[in-house]
């Protein structure tokens, strides 16, 4: 029995470094957008949304996002250090609703009841808002630039524009800080944290499906976005295949399925 893992792909990790052009603000602005506020928490799901449901060209699979507050925590955790560093993987994980499920897993995660998490880091010289941030991570699919199923078209990271449209991250959770020792200029750290992980390396130039918005979920669609995802995680990228050959049943190879391929066993109709 053949199987391949499925690995987040780790040069996906970068960082944004963004000088502020404003005029210079009060050095309390940033509290302005603590994320503990749900009006900011709504900014940050709603611009997500909207960039994500007008992806060009259209994904038939894109799931809606919602504000997350485990990841938002660890985000607040990752933006204390002040550090231009990805946190560790261990500080970037959701458990999840299916956490006594120890069949349920995402690929590379800490432990069976966990899945990583990936990470995006903006720093800017003055406050910025959590629009101008979102949208700075998303512009990477114009400079360097984009293309579908090839990946950038000019030097640079695209690593966080394939972040904010990785169809399966559902689940998102921001923090911002203002690091007055680092140093430079860039002292107000911004950082948001996306569940389960996109960026994983059999697809990462593919971060959705093409197609019709909301093909893949015609009765579980809310404005061209998907609200049906499936709450297990696949362990091996040729789990269908697995599937084809011996199912899902109390066979020898039917229970490896079922452990190992639980998104392909449990989700006949969610997005997976």
């Amino acid at each position: 029995m053949s199987t391949n893992l499925v690995t987040p792909a780790v040069a996906a990790l970068a960082v944004v470094f963004m000088a502020s052009v404003v005029a210079a603000t009060s050095v309390d602005d940033w509290k302005l957008l603590d994320t503990t506020l749900p009006a900011n928490q709504e900014v940050i799901v709603n611009v997500h949304n909207e960039l994500r449901r007008n992806v060009a060209p259209t994904a038939s699979n894109m799931l809606k996002m919602a504000y997350n507050e485990q990841a938002a925590g660890n985000s607040r955790l990752s933006a204390a250090a002040c550090s231009s560093t990805h946190s560790a993987r261990s500080a970037r994980t959701w458990k999840t609703p299916q956490a006594d499920d120890l069949t349920m897993h995402e690929p590379g995660s800490s432990s069976s009841s966990e899945w990583d998490c990936g990470e995006n880091i903006f720093m800017s010289s003055n406050p910025r808002s959590w629009d101008e941030v979102v949208h700075s991570w998303y512009d990477e699919v114009t400079s360097p630039g984009f293309q579908y199923g090839k990946g950038a078209t000019g030097p640079g990271a695209v690593g966080h524009y394939t972040q904010v449209v990785w169809y399966k991250s559902h689940q998102v959770g921001c923090a911002v800080n203002y690091c007055p020792n680092h140093p430079g200029d860039l002292k107000y750290f911004y950082v948001c944290q996306y569940c389960p992980t996109g960026n994983l390396d059999t697809r990462i130039n593919k971060p959705y499906d093409l197609g019709t918005p909301c093909q893949a979920c015609p009765h579980s669609c809310d404005n061209n976005l998907c609200t049906n995802p499936c709450p297990y995680a696949d362990k091996y990228n040729n789990c269908r295949e697995l599937f084809n050959t011996y199912g899902c049943g109390n066979n020898s190879g039917g229970t490896f399925v079922q452990a190992n391929c639980p998104a392909t066993c449990k989700c006949r109709t969610e997005v997976q």
